[in-house]
């Protein structure tokens, strides 16, 4: 027991209490000195981060009330409120249990989160319900789940909201990396969300691949807004730290005060999740550029700032994510539409060059004399000591006689003047 104990637990210890191995006055012990000791909160976080426990902060407060908190269920098929079906348990945790539903008056399914029965009647519990609520309506984004209404069954009030069939980022991140294309789709999705909650003035504070559902078509949706933050009220009331620790960014795991820089570094761990694979965690700080290096482009170096330890070096906002990743990508189309436009000249160039190189060759029209064979030394010394033989002169072609044309034939005598005969001596 370490209930009135002041020294720091040990590592041991805060692994089993983030794990839900600690309860009662244990669990309170531990959550108080949590609380006021910083150093505890950074060993906390180490040991998240390198841990594939995804144990909310919120989640320890039901462990006050002993291992059997939470683990009521309640009967499926009960209808809530005269209207809602109870289909199946589709999860729990600290802060509640999900449930499929029919809406028994739209005639639709719907998912119905509950607070435990034990603390239904809980103020703190009950207020982050509330604040989900509002919070969440306020959002509007088709990669943020959908509130619909809130109710009670008895004392137990709860929240309807919409019901994505398929899988959280958690699940499927269980399976190893995912292909670029697939995670690149994905990551997409997440920026805009959290962007459209930073739009609002809403800090999550919670992010993690256990609040991300992802559906069968691969549309993601952002959901559990109850530990959230609206910084237009001003700063939190809750001192204590909220979130899971394995996505606190450095300033959380200090005790300060979570702000939409801190939602970017729980983004950047996403991210680096989605396109690498293992949890980038404490452990690999010191050589970040190392372990982004098989990340493609424009991710690469959006990440690396979304990890930056000091929150004035990281994004301000996902807004600023958003608009660094439709930055990066115009680029690399405008690079890309350059080579293409290239492409055509590069083809047109090399065609001249060959076209000139056949027009230099030499072209024969004639087919070239065969080459008579040599003759040896001695036949050729023979040869040329010989007289040369006599020849025949060629034999004349018959001479035909050359016949004078008649006067008629002419038209003019004076034309032909005959030759005068030879006199014989």
């Amino acid at each position: 027991m370490i209930a009135t104990s002041v020294e720091c637990p040990d590592e041991n210890l805060i692994v089993a209490f983030t794990a839900g191995h600690v309860h009662g006055a244990d669990a309170a012990a531990i959550e108080g000195h949590m609380d006021a000791c910083p150093e505890c909160r950074l060993v906390l976080a180490q040991l998240a981060h390198s841990s594939p426990v995804e144990r909310t902060w919120a989640d320890t407060r039901s462990d006050l009330l002993g291992p059997s908190a939470g683990e009521e269920e309640y009967a499926i098929g009960h209808v809530l409120a005269d209207r809602f079906c109870l289909l199946g348990q589709l999860g729990t945790g600290g802060m509640g249990q999900v449930y499929e539903a029919e809406d028994l008056l739209l005639g639709i399914r719907v998912a119905i989160k509950l607070l435990p029965p034990q603390v239904g009647d809980a103020p703190a519990l009950v207020t982050h319900l509330y604040q989900e609520l509002l919070l969440g309506r306020r959002i509007s984004h088709p990669n943020v789940c959908r509130i619909y209404d809130l109710g009670k069954c008895g004392a137990v009030p709860f929240l309807s909201m919409e019901l994505i069939e398929g899988e959280t980022l958690a699940e499927t991140l269980t399976r190893g990396p995912l292909p670029h294309e697939r995670a690149a789709r994905i990551a997409h999705q997440l920026v805009g969300a959290l962007a459209a909650a930073h739009r609002e003035g809403v800090v999550h504070r919670d992010l993690k691949p256990a609040n991300v559902m992802v559906s069968r078509h691969d549309l993601v949706k952002v959901m559990d807004f109850g530990l959230a933050r609206d910084r237009r009220l001003g700063p939190s009331r809750d001192p204590r730290p909220v979130g899971t620790p394995g996505y606190w960014a450095p300033e959380q795991a200090r005790g300060e005060t979570a702000t939409s820089a801190s939602d970017v570094y729980a983004l950047g761990l996403l991210l680096f999740e989605l396109l690498s694979g293992p949890r980038y965690h404490q452990l690999h700080r010191r050589r970040p550029r190392s372990r982004l290096a098989g990340i493609p482009q424009p991710f690469r170096e959006v990440i690396a700032r979304c990890l930056a330890v000091r929150p004035e070096d990281r994004f301000a906002s996902a807004i600023e994510v958003e608009t660094s990743l439709r930055r990066l990508a115009r680029s690399r189309r405008r690079r890309r539409a350059h080579v293409a436009s290239m492409a055509p000249a590069a083809v047109v160039i090399v065609a001249a060059a060959l076209m000139l190189c056949a027009m230099s060759r030499p072209t024969t029209t004639e087919p070239a004399a065969a080459v008579a064979p040599l003759a040896p030394p001695t036949a050729l010394a023979a040869s040329a000591a010989a007289p040369p033989a006599p020849t025949s002169p060629p034999s004349a072609a018959p001479v035909r006689p050359r016949r004078a044309p008649s006067p008629s034939a002419t038209g003019n005598r004076s034309q032909f003047t005959p030759e005068p005969p030879i006199l014989a001596r």
